[in-house]
Formats: structure tokens, sequence, C-alpha cells
């Protein structure tokens, strides 16, 4: 799944994905296999979207064995703190090396 509008499918929040403006969205509830949504204030660009304020959400429906996402700070200076949660709980020992059991890490770089 890409989340940039360029490339972005299967997107459910209410409403219509705003292009290159910030935009508060609401998650729609439970997500169909492969469908994904925003919540909290956002601006989606071609490539890639920013969170605009804190507290923001992104949620994906998925099989898999494996999911990746890239993300990054805005700046080189700044640090973004993050949580992890598969069907609501903290991944355990699902958690990969960026996450702890918990779902929690702090990104100071951009990475996968």
């Amino acid at each position: 799944m890409y989340l940039g509008y360029r490339r972005a499918q299967n997107f459910e929040s209410p409403g219509f994905l705003a292009r290159d403006e910030p935009r508060l969205y609401a998650g729609p509830g439970p997500l169909e296999r492969n469908r994904w949504s925003l919540s909290g204030d956002w601006t989606v660009g071609a490539e890639a979207i920013v969170l605009n304020e804190p507290n923001g959400r992104i949620a994906c429906e998925f099989h898999a064995r494996d999911v990746h996402l890239v993300m990054g700070p805005a700046t080189r200076e700044a640090s973004v703190r993050f949580r992890v949660v598969v069907d609501g709980q903290p991944p355990d020992a699902a958690c990969g090396s960026d996450v702890d059991a918990r779902g929690s890490s702090l990104l100071v770089e951009q990475r996968m």
C-alpha cells in the first residue's frame, strides 16, 4: 500500500483524500482487508503523508507475515515517538527490531 495520493488505493476514511492541504480525518471504524484509514490532522502529498498535530493514527487491515512502513521525522533535528498495535494489542514477541514488545519506539531518522 502507498499512502501518498499518487498511488493510494483502498482509502476508507469518511470524505475524500485531500491533496496537498491539511485536513482532519476520522477513522471509519472496522476496516475490510487491504483497506486503510487516517485519524487526526494530516497533509497528504503525492508520495507521502505528514502528520500536522500529535496523536494522529494510521489504521490498516491486513493479512501478512511482515508489514513495513517507511517513516521519518520532518527535519534531521527532530524525533518522533510512535506506537504500533496489532489487533488493538501490543505486538509482544512479534515486535521486530524497531519497536519494543509494548509497541513503542522513538524515530530519529527515516527508516523502514
